[in-house]
């Protein structure tokens, strides 16, 4: 019963230190998306007819993965 606890606690300790990590990560990324965004669109706002479609079909194509794959999840 021990070495199971001892597993569970080295599994924890790692999920424990890698979301830090992942979520300064995609916090980093997200920060970059919008600044660039946001500078194209301040030289031409025509971006924006091109990136809030996209974002919309992103967003829809994620719905319909997780409609189809509800298992994929877990």
């Amino acid at each position: 019963m021990s070495s199971v606890s001892v597993q569970v606690s080295v599994d924890q300790s790692v999920v424990d230190l890698d979301i830090p990590f992942r979520l300064g990560g995609f916090a980093a990324t997200t920060i970059q998306l919008i600044g660039i965004v946001g500078v194209m669109t301040e030289v031409t706002w025509q971006v924006l007819l091109l990136v809030i479609p996209m974002a919309i079909a992103c967003l829809w194509m994620q719905v319909i993965r997780d409609i189809h794959n509800p298992a994929s999840n877990l």
